[in-house]
């Protein structure tokens, strides 16, 4: 009875996490924009076409598969 009085008197509560970004003055900005955000904007086309030449080649590797199968299975 003594430890079920202890437990109901303990209360646990989650610890506030701050998502809130560092203030950052004009020239941090500046220096964060040029050093890492053009980077980024500078590469982004070449990694979408990546990401789409993947993807379709993946889409004709699909239908390359599925007509194979159709040929010998159904043969």
């Amino acid at each position: 009875m003594e430890a079920q009085a202890v437990m109901s008197e303990k209360y646990f509560t989650q610890t506030e996490l701050n998502f809130k970004p560092a203030e950052a003055t004009q020239k941090d900005f500046e220096e964060w924009e040029e050093k890492e955000l053009n980077w980024w904007a500078d590469k982004q086309l070449l990694i979408v076409a990546i990401a789409v030449l993947i993807q379709f080649s993946m889409l004709g590797f699909m239908f390359l598969i599925m007509g194979m199968n159709q040929v010998i299975f159904n043969g």
